[in-house]
């Protein structure tokens, strides 16, 4: 399995990545802090999973996560973040 974990918080997505490693050590993750890595990274390579915080420097979600989507179907996406309103949430599984 080929994860990327996108998260802006340094210290929140290196606790995340040892977590994952600690449960799963086979897998492969990559990891980044911007929208521009990422991008490049989701050009690069297939992922079969991917951590994305839906506040990340230079992401607009609503415009972006379906872009994502659309360009990788065969990856799943689980959003990470703060937002605790129906409205945001519904809007970014759309």
């Amino acid at each position: 399995m080929r994860i990327l974990i996108a998260e802006k918080n340094r210290g929140f997505r290196a606790g995340f990545v040892e977590l994952v490693t600690d449960c799963h050590p086979t897998w492969q993750i990559v990891e980044t802090a911007d929208v521009v890595e990422l991008l490049a990274h989701m050009g690069a390579a297939h992922f079969d999973l991917v951590f994305l915080d839906l506040q990340l420097p230079g992401l607009h979600a609503y415009v972006t996560l379906p872009v994502l989507r659309g360009d990788s179907p065969h990856t799943k996406f689980i959003g990470l973040g703060d937002a605790d309103d129906r409205a945001t949430i519904v809007r970014c599984c759309q």
